[in-house]
């Protein structure tokens, strides 16, 4: 996992994982605690992309959450949808 850097959109600190499909995915640099099970993205340390519920209190499962579902900025990073003959839609 890499050091922190900050967004280049809205300042926050975030940090880069490895998912295991070998991308590289932007999350938040605190770490948060979880159950799994629910509707909360998670991204682990070992770089799995999970389901579940984040917790308030300190669980045996952490991981971090990923950024696009926290910066008010996340849309200017998406790449425009084009469909299979390249036109946008």
């Amino acid at each position: 996992m890499s050091n922190t850097t900050k967004c280049r959109k809205c300042g926050a600190e975030i940090r880069f994982i490895q998912t295991t499909s070998g991308r590289w995915m932007p999350v938040n640099a605190n770490r948060v605690y979880y159950s799994l099970g629910g509707k909360d993205t998670i991204v682990t340390p070992d770089g799995y992309v999970v389901g579940g519920t984040i917790s308030g209190e300190p669980t045996k499962n952490f991981g971090y959450t990923p950024h696009w579902a926290t910066c008010k900025h996340a849309d200017e990073f998406r790449r425009p949808k084009v469909d299979n003959q390249g036109k946008l839609f």
